[in-house]
């Protein structure tokens, strides 16, 4: 046990010197500190923290009850043990005022040293014992809070996992509504796209007729007009269905815009004032038609969302050149030529951690059910697969500015810019033509016949079925003697496309094979790239689109 520190408190120096004396007597090791007041030794007591303190009780100013008194109501110095050196033991008003007062002990004058020293033992015993189960209780109230503390960790451990959970139940969920939307638009689409296919291809036999009437071609042109804006349309629902393989061409993105300006003022409401700025001469682009047509769409409807009521919305477009002295300023961007997209809303803004958080797949600040939080991830993606770079400027309250850089392919001669496309198929004269024998299968009467019409005018000889059954029983019977072409719809009932092809190049060798289909991904997803001698051909198409890949299936290796 470590030597004691004893404090001494009494007014009178010869009283002080005794007591020093008495306790260097009994208590060797023991450290004696003197004060001559109650006050200095109160100041002693909290500055010096001694293991006992001996107090006079009759002293002027502040006398021994209230040194007590104080010493026991400090936080620091309460559990100090206090013993009162008294004139008479049988004074109980003393007594009793000295244990209100908080004293562990009295001693009587004159004092006895053995008598002392008995009850500063027994009070450092007490005082050490209550100091170790003060010690255990603080420790054991530490393992009490830290399990609450684990307690509470778990539990909240438990609400985000169940959080989380919930979450991704909600997007499983969102996934499945998708992706029976996705079925059910692919199906829709093959019909349509085999209706396109009739309706488009009657319009462009009308007009290839000589001697129509005015009233007659005008009407025709429409009708293939519309049924090219029509297959615009399915290729969006195509991709909105992940039907669609991405094919990147060049794109004119003014005349693209123009063309979607009119589903974009639907989508996002009459309270939402769509303005264009489209720069004349603008340079041509390399990216996926639809994947940009779904760009525009993710944008519009995030900025229609930052405008709960009603705003302006500006597309603007722009030939941008970055030169090496600004590459600096534009972060990952290489110096070059740019088509720069720019998508502008006066909405609520972002924050910059949300700002930074955008373009993470399914972060979405809207409320659950609405949204996936996939368009502007899949914006980025659109342009990153092009080469681009993406750039955001938002201010809260003031609105975003989303500037797209799409890297240029060439410059668009301006006289040509406005040109109308409608009239951009080869004239019948310039069509490949030939005289083989290609056999015909589809099961949509009307397709077929609109196919075998077409090809009969190209002066190539056809064979004519509406499933694989039929074009096995004209070979068992005899009258499937020879074949150049085999031209198949892919989805059939009972025998697919695929499979009446396999069939068949057992019987005539070196059969060329084009697969036509409303579903572009039939022949890339489920079986990879077509082979050698197969070709693909997606719904609808025009005459002189079906005649050039006819040829090309007939000439290749």
């Amino acid at each position: 046990m470590p030597a004691p520190k004893i404090l001494v408190i009494d007014d009178k120096p010869d009283n002080l010197c005794a007591l020093r004396a008495t306790l260097e007597e009994w208590i060797p090791d023991a450290v004696i500190l003197t004060v001559l007041s109650g006050m200095e030794g109160i100041e002693r007591a909290e500055r010096d923290l001694p293991d006992a303190v001996l107090t006079d009780i009759l002293m002027p100013g502040i006398d021994g009850y209230e040194v007590c008194s104080r010493l026991k109501a400090g936080h620091r110095t309460r559990h100090i043990p206090v013993i009162l050196l008294t004139a008479s033991i049988t004074d109980v008003k003393q007594r009793v005022k000295g244990m209100g007062a908080g004293a562990d002990a009295f001693v009587t004058k004159p004092i006895d040293g053995a008598e002392l020293t008995a009850q500063i033992r027994v009070a450092l015993r007490v005082k050490a014992a209550a100091d170790e189960l003060r010690t255990h209780r603080e420790h054991l109230q530490n393992l009490v809070e830290e399990k609450d503390r684990e307690i509470v960790r778990a539990e909240m451990e438990c609400r985000g996992v169940e959080e989380a959970l919930r979450e991704s139940e909600s997007r499983l969920a969102q996934a499945q509504k998708m992706e029976t939307i996705g079925r059910l638009t692919g199906g829709v689409v093959h019909d349509l796209n085999n209706t396109l296919t009739i309706v488009g291809g009657y319009a462009e036999i009308i007009l290839e007729d000589p001697d129509p009437s005015e009233t007659v071609h005008e009407g025709a042109g429409e009708i293939k007009r519309a049924s090219r804006r029509a297959a615009s349309l399915i290729r969006q629902l195509l991709d909105f269905s992940r039907k669609h393989v991405p094919s990147r061409g060049e794109i004119n993105i003014n005349e693209h815009i123009s063309d979607v300006e009119g589903m974009l003022q639907k989508m996002i409401g009459e309270d939402v004032l769509l303005q264009s700025r489209l720069q004349p001469g603008i340079a041509l682009i390399e990216v996926d038609p639809v994947q940009l047509t779904q760009l525009l769409m993710n944008l519009a409807l995030n900025a229609r969302d930052a405008m709960p009521d009603g705003g302006r919305l500006t597309i603007e477009t722009g030939n941008f050149h970055l030169d090496t002295a600004r590459a600096e300023e534009h972060k990952k961007m290489r110096p070059g030529d740019y088509v720069m997209l720019s998508v502008t809303d006066v909405g609520s803004g972002m924050d910059a951690r949300t700002k930074e958080k955008i373009f993470e797949p399914f972060f979405t600040t809207k409320g659950p059910g609405i949204g996936t939080g996939l368009g502007l991830s899949n914006v980025q993606t659109t342009v990153e697969r092009s080469g681009g770079y993406v750039s955001v400027h938002s201010e809260i309250n003031r609105g975003t500015e989303f500037r797209i850089y799409f890297p240029q392919i060439r410059a668009e001669e301006s006289s040509n810019s406005n040109q109308c496309q409608d009239d951009s198929d080869a004239a019948v004269q310039d069509i490949p033509r030939g005289n083989e024998t290609i056999l015909v299968v589809d099961d949509e009467d009307s397709v077929r016949s609109i196919e075998r019409t077409i090809l009969e005018k190209l002066g190539y000889t056809v064979r004519e079925a509406s499933s694989g059954e039929q074009v096995f029983q004209m070979y068992q019977s005899g009258n499937l003697d020879q074949i150049h072409l085999l031209m198949t719809d892919v989805n059939m009932p009972e025998t697919s496309g695929f499979e009446l092809a396999q069939a068949l190049r057992g019987s005539f060798q070196g059969l060329k094979v084009l697969y036509v289909s409303g579903y572009a991904e039939d022949i890339i997803v489920r079986r990879g790239a077509p082979r050698n001698g197969e070709l693909f051909l997606s719904k609808p198409f025009s005459p002189g689109a079906l005649a050039t890949k006819v040829r090309e299936a007939l000439d290749g290796a």
